[in-house]
Parts: structure tokens; sequence; C-alpha cells
């Protein structure tokens, strides 16, 4: 968005964009959060909804809020910043092109992938129009429509304009580009959940491989890229390369991003489920408890990195025949994220399957039905009827009203 105007002398206790950006990339949202408010109060009050400085100010807060997890409030401020901006800029102006890129990725962080792909869709078209096809920003619009597509599970979508961004990349950028570098990542990743294992793998070692020369071995996205392509191993069931990779992923990242670093936590999340698939339960599950304990710490117990986490131990402790454990381990996820706006999530809706199920593998067949019941109303209202979240909830109902 564009730079404010010059206004004069302002009440104490606003905030300019520019501090606010210094905020959010500090993480210092409670402090952010009330002057940003404080600030799009005073300016719709003096300078009106459509004033391009109040919707700079609206988007800071939008961003705000997504940051914070608050997706419903992130939503409706970019709903109204795009509203208002593209009435004042037009279709095709830059900043109405920038409100597109806001909202879609709030709505798909939220897990509203038919709205995010729709408004991605939305800015690509508009960005070739503005831009051309060829161009560098145009070209990220693209990458972000590839990934909701593969977040929707649409993965032939997902495949063909991940190759198309990848080949124009390489040729506008170059090959290693980190940009490009990047466009190659997500092509192996849409390989992987495809279950195109020897593509994927095979993708991600040339990337590795460009990503140190270009970049260096210790580079955050350089880690990235090694910890995803462990990943791939693991999904192809070679769990002998995949545990020494991840162990070495874990400790770069805690060397360069320090411990407590949410992408370290990540990284320690997987690296138990690999335990975990390899049967090693005895090592899965103190790694999963830790892995809690600082998530919780650092994310808050009801931030979705911390529910799956909490999700994979209560199914290694289901592993170990401990039903009851992962019963209350579940329970407290599901009362921590209550009234958190992310019950039509899709990450969970499984967790509140998973509960269901452990309901009535431990005999409580009434319980487990009705949780079944609501989260399928949520998640059809959420999700529409085809999506796989769906398909196994109806399953998992027929089965409980037939045993």
């Amino acid at each position: 968005m564009r730079s404010r105007k010059a206004r004069g002398r302002e009440p104490a206790g606003l905030i300019s964009p520019e501090t606010a950006e210094a905020y959010l990339e500090a993480g210092r949202l409670d402090e952010a959060l009330p002057m940003l408010e404080r600030t799009l109060t005073y300016y719709l009050q003096n300078f009106g909804p459509r004033d391009p400085d109040t919707t700079t100010v609206r988007v800071y807060l939008g961003a705000a809020y997504q940051q914070a997890g608050r997706l419903h409030d992130a939503i409706a401020q970019f709903e109204t910043a795009l509203a208002d901006t593209e009435r004042t800029m037009g279709a095709e102006h830059p900043d109405t092109l920038a409100c597109l890129t806001n909202l879609a990725s709030a709505y798909q962080d939220a897990g509203d992938l038919r709205q995010a792909v729709a408004m991605h869709g939305r800015a690509l078209t508009a960005a070739k129009r503005l831009m051309g096809p060829s161009d560098p920003d145009t070209l990220t619009i693209q990458s972000n429509l590839a990934t909701a597509y593969l977040e929707a599970e649409d993965l032939v979508k997902a495949i063909a304009l991940s190759e198309r961004t990848l080949t124009a990349r390489a040729r506008v950028l170059g090959a290693l580009h980190p940009d490009t570098l990047t466009s190659c990542n997500n092509l192996a990743n849409a390989y992987q959940q495809a279950g195109q294992f020897d593509e994927a793998i095979s993708l991600y070692k040339s990337t590795l491989n460009g990503s140190e020369r270009e970049l260096g071995r210790l580079h955050p996205d350089t880690i990235e890229i090694r910890g995803n392509m462990a990943e791939a191993y693991r999904d192809a069931g070679l769990l002998n390369e995949a545990i020494p990779l991840l162990e070495t992923t874990l400790a770069f990242a805690e060397q360069v991003l320090g411990p407590s670093n949410p992408y370290c936590l990540i990284m320690r999340n997987n690296l138990a489920g690999s335990y975990r698939d390899q049967g090693d339960l005895d090592r899965a599950i103190p790694l999963y408890e830790q892995t809690l304990a600082d998530q919780t710490q650092v994310l808050g117990a009801d931030h979705l990195d911390t529910l799956n986490t909490r999700n994979n131990l209560a199914e290694a402790c289901r592993d170990a025949g401990r039903l009851k454990a992962a019963i209350e381990i579940l329970e407290g996820g599901l009362a921590a994220a209550q009234g958190k706006q992310r019950a039509e999530h899709p990450d969970m809706l499984s967790y509140r399957n998973n509960l269901a199920t452990a309901y009535l593998y431990d005999g409580q067949a009434q319980k487990g039905i009705s949780l079944l019941k609501a989260t399928l109303a949520d998640a059809t209202r959420a999700l529409g009827e085809d999506h796989p979240v769906i398909m196994l909830l109806r399953e998992n109902l027929r089965e409980a009203h037939g045993a």
C-alpha cells in the first residue's frame, strides 16, 4: 500500500504503518494490535473509510490479526480493504492486487481453500494484465495459486501450474535464483503429495545441491529444503534415510534459528513421527511431550502447530496402549481451541475426528457419534461435499452406527 500523506500532529497512542510493520516483524503483537485498532478508529472518524491512509492502517491491522491467529477478524479487515480499494483505485490497481493477495493468504490460513483459490486466481488474472505473464511478481502470485491448489488437494492443477512456474522462473530469473529454487521445492512437494516419490526425491536432491551452492549449507531456505527431502523419504517408507536427515536438519535449524524457533519445533515433531513410524515409541513419546510443552509456551496452547503435535502425541500413546491418556491429551487440545474461531479449519476437523474415534475405541459410543455428527456438520458447511475430511467423517460415522 502507499505511504501516508502528511497529516500534521496526531493524538498520542496511534501508530504509523512503518512502526506497525517493525512491530509485526518483531512479533510484538500485544503492543501493535491495540495501537492499530485505535489508529483505525481515529482515521475512520477523521478521514473516512475510503481514504487511502485509512485503508493502509486497515491492512496492517488485518496482518496483525492474521499473525495472531485471529483469522476471522483478519478476513473481515482484508475484505473491507479490498472493497474500498477497488472502489477508489480500480480493479487492476497495484493496491487492489495487494489486497487480493492479502485476502487470499488469510483465507488459506483459515482453511477456506475454495475462497483462497478464487482470490489467488483473481490476483493472477489482474497481475498478468497489469505487469505481464513473465513479471517476477506475477510469477510469485502464480506460485501462490499453485500452493493453494496443493493445499486443496487438486494435485493435477497444482503440479501443472508448479511446472509452468518453475519453467518461467528459470527462464526469467536463472536456474539458481532463490525464487527458482523455491519453485523447485514447491514442485517436489507436489510430486510428494501425489505419491510420485522418485520424482520428488530426485528434484529435492538437485534443489538442495543448488541451494547449498547459491545460499550456503546453513541458509534457512537450504535447511527447509533438506527437511522437506527428509519428509519425502519418510512418506516413501525409507526411514533409514529419513531419520538421519531429519536429525541433521534439526541440528542445523537449532544452530541457525535457535531451539525455540517454530520451524525447529515442527522438525522435532516430524522427527518424533519418524521414530513412531519405526515403532520406537520410547524415543517418540518423550520427544512429542517435550515439543508439545515448548510449543505451548512459544506459540500458545491453541496454535494449530501445537494442536498437531498434541494429536500426534495422542496417537503415539494409543499405539502404546494408553487409550485413556490419548483421550485426555486430545480433550485438552479441544478445550484450548474453544472460541478461537478455528472449529472449521481442516486441521481442527481432523483433530475432532480423531478424538471422536478415540471415544469409540474406548466404548464411549454415544460421545463419539455425537462429536462425529457435529464435526461433519461443520465440515460440510466449511469445505463442501467432496473434501477428503468429509469422506473420512462419513465413513467413521457409518462404522460407528454399524458397530
